[in-house]
């Protein structure tokens, strides 16, 4: 999820793919001007601010559509929305493994493996 980049880098970078805002249903209602804002609006970041000319309605539309949360809750039933991957932040600002070779063994807390890779 880039949402998390936006205020924060991770390192490695962290991979994303978020639907595209004028992608998510609800649209029909929205006026104009809230449409072709929202037709605008970036994948994976939310709006910092939004313009004057917006009404409620529209600002309440991004609010549910444009967040982290949001994007949660509209697709955690995907199919492809979980990836068959793990991710720690360990706040470094390096990467904890070597990018030539290493070994990477994740245990449970019985200590019993349940993935690893050599590389």
């Amino acid at each position: 999820m880039t949402y998390l980049t936006q205020f924060k880098k991770f390192v490695p970078s962290l991979p994303g793919s978020c639907p595209a805002p004028n992608k998510e249903p609800g649209q029909e209602s929205l006026t104009d001007t809230c449409y072709l804002y929202v037709k605008n609006l970036s994948s994976c970041r939310m709006p910092s601010t939004l313009p004057f000319n917006l009404d409620n309605t529209c600002r309440e539309y991004i609010t549910k559509i444009a967040s982290y949360d949001a994007c949660i809750k509209l697709h955690k039933n995907d199919t492809d929305f979980y990836k068959n991957e793990y991710w720690t932040y360990l706040n470094r600002p390096t990467e904890l493994w070597s990018q030539v070779r290493d070994s990477i063994i994740l245990r449970n807390s019985r200590g019993e493996v349940v993935k690893s890779i050599s590389y």
